[in-house]
This record gives C-alpha cells, structure tokens and sequence, in this order.
C-alpha cells in the first residue's frame, strides 16, 4: 500500500495530514483552471477582435511578452547635456480607432529615451519571431504622455531661450497623420502667452521690440 503524504498509513482510518493535502490538491488545480480559463478567455477576446488572423494575435502576445521584460530593466540614463545646440525628441502616437478597425497593433515601446521597434518577422520554417530594433533619443514621450507634459519639457526651454534674446526654432518632422499638427498647434497661443509674459517683465528697463511673422 503506497504511503500518501504528510502521514503514515493507518489502517484504522486516514493519516491526518491527508485531508490537508488534498485540499491543497484542490487549490492548486482551481488556480490552474482559473489561469487557463482567463487565458481561453484573453484568446477568444483576441480572436474575437481580429477574426481569422491568428498570426497577429501571436505577435501582439510576443510583443506584451517583450514589454514585460523590458519593465523589469533599467532605461539608458538620460544624457545631461544643457548645452546641446539640437536636441531631437520623439513622441509616439496612439493606435487611432480607424487603424484598430483594421487589425492594426502597436508596435512601439518607449523605453526612457529609447524606442524600440518590435518587427513582426516569420522564419523559412514559418516560426514567427520579432526582432528589435532600437533607437536612442534626447527625450521619448510615450503614447500615454500630453500636450501638456511635451509642452513643459520640449518647448518651456526655449521659450525661456528666446526671452533672454538667444534664437529657438521648434519643428515637427514626420509622416502624414503621425500628429505632427495635433503637437504643435497646442503650442502657438501657449508659448505666445509665456513668451510676452516674461517680456512685461522686462518693459520698466526699456523698449522691448517684438516681431511675428506667419
């Protein structure tokens, strides 16, 4: 007669610790069957949202996959160099409903001042895989990030420059429909507003000149 754990056997009745191993028997396979029905459940949202196209889901569960890891290291220190003549920052833009209406997934991860970009590649023997690529920047602002947060630490500066009578020049470089005018038009009143704001700070020293062109 085998011996079950946490007692001997007894043949006047059950070893005592018995019951206790089964119900921790119990515990375990309901937390497994929770994890698989949570996980059945994550597949057919999945499958749900983008039909029959099983090798997208794949990949976007490789890309969280990734995501995840990279939460658990450190991002590049940031470069503390006040003095940069150009400073380049990125910012990533949100997946838009329209692009998510035709299976479209986020590919972008902003790491600190580094972006990675999770390419979707497929072996010879159809393994699929991603491969990363990444880039480092001044400042990385992630899909989550505002106007408010871009304007503070990309255009506060150089408000601040052009004030004391040093030169400042902003511009957006991207493809169309990557917000280059969503970002940018936020500033104009914004930065007009702070700009004049120091200047009246100024106008009891002497004659402040101020010119715009559009």
């Amino acid at each position: 007669e085998e011996n079950l754990p946490g007692g001997n056997n007894n043949k006047g009745g059950r070893p005592k610790n018995v019951l206790k191993e089964i119900e921790r028997i119990k515990a375990n396979r309901e937390a497994r069957r929770n994890k698989m029905g949570a996980e059945q459940k994550s597949k057919e949202e999945q499958k749900e949202r983008y039909g029959a196209e099983l090798e997208t889901v794949e990949f976007m569960r490789m890309i969280k996959i990734a995501r995840a890891q990279l939460r658990k290291e450190s991002p590049p220190p940031t470069v503390a160099n006040s003095n940069a003549r150009v400073k380049v920052m990125v910012r990533a833009r949100p997946v838009s409903r329209k692009e998510l209406s035709r299976k479209v997934f986020e590919v972008i991860t902003a790491h600190g001042r580094r972006v990675l970009v999770h390419e979707p590649k497929q072996k010879v023997d159809l393994t699929k895989y991603i491969e990363d690529h990444s880039f480092d920047f001044d400042q990385v602002f992630d899909q989550e990030a505002g106007n408010e947060q871009v304007y503070q630490q990309a255009m506060v500066p150089l408000v601040e420059k052009a004030e004391s009578g040093g030169c400042a020049t902003v511009f957006a470089y991207g493809q169309t429909g990557s917000g280059k005018t969503y970002t940018i038009s936020s500033f104009y009143s914004r930065s007009a507003d702070e700009l004049f704001a120091l200047l009246d700070d100024r106008k009891a020293t002497g004659q402040v000149k101020v010119g715009v062109s559009f």
